[in-house]
């Protein structure tokens, strides 16, 4: 790896093959996965801005925004990089490897990015920590992001469901930390896409559980969350599995 950044933050392999590896206050860089040869390092400065319209459409804007670094990578099938900033959560990175540039930075309004994942549909998938209340997708066909948040006030039971509140432009907005009230009562961090049903698996770290989106293609609004009581006993869900003592998972 390169000694300028030694801190890894993401990993990723591309559509080609080569390893792309993100680095936590530095750009991304590939390495061949048969020499181990690394590729150009490729800073993460004056990319491309593209931020939502009225209709939660982004469009591109004639400026540009600089990363802090990376905290998630991914790639999808068409070799395009995509990256949580470290710094501003609500930014995602976009880097076309076929091409070798920037398409821009995504900027989302809060302060939201943990995990990232890719679907079948080539739809990037974040964890909503800090500021949203459940998980984020952008996709890159009709250049829209959403949060799928849990409404506020919602109570996690085990096997339990509730609808999802659909917030364009990114974020339903955040609450103070550290008293964690409201949408950050409900952030999550780690996210992943059943690749056989399309459903996002994601973890409500503060709250114990983890949650299964099921997504409604034809009508966003009305798709679902399922929860299940990772920490906690399922007939008794005041109590902690044996062994655990808190819901960071």
């Amino acid at each position: 790896t390169n000694p300028s950044f030694p801190s890894i933050r993401g990993m990723a392999v591309g559509s080609d093959g080569r390893v792309w590896i993100g680095y936590s206050y530095g750009g991304i860089q590939s390495i061949d996965p048969n020499t181990f040869e690394l590729g150009p390092y490729i800073p993460v400065t004056n990319l491309p801005l593209w931020r939502p319209d009225a209709n939660n459409v982004f469009q591109l804007t004639a400026s540009t925004v600089s990363l802090s670094g990376v905290y998630g990578l991914i790639s999808d099938s068409n070799g395009i990089i995509y990256l949580i900033d470290i710094g501003n959560r609500g930014n995602l990175g976009a880097y076309d490897t076929v091409n070798e540039k920037w398409i821009g930075s995504y900027q989302r309004d809060g302060n939201c990015g943990y995990g990232i994942a890719v679907d079948g549909k080539n739809r990037i998938w974040m964890g909503g920590w800090p500021d949203c209340g459940g998980v984020l997708g952008f996709d890159p066909e009709t250049m829209k992001s959403h949060t799928f948040a849990v409404p506020p006030g919602t109570v996690l039971t085990p096997k339990g469901e509730s609808n999802v509140t659909l917030v364009g432009r990114g974020a339903p907005g955040g609450d103070p930390h550290p008293s964690q009230p409201g949408w950050r009562l409900m952030s999550t961090t780690g996210v992943t896409v059943d690749p056989a049903t399309g459903n996002v698996w994601t973890s409500f770290f503060i709250q114990g559980y983890t949650g299964k989106l099921v997504v409604n293609e034809e009508d966003l609004s009305l798709s679902k969350w399922e929860f299940i009581a990772t920490m906690y006993r399922e007939d008794n869900p005041a109590v902690f599995l044996d062994g655990v003592t808190a819901t960071d998972l």
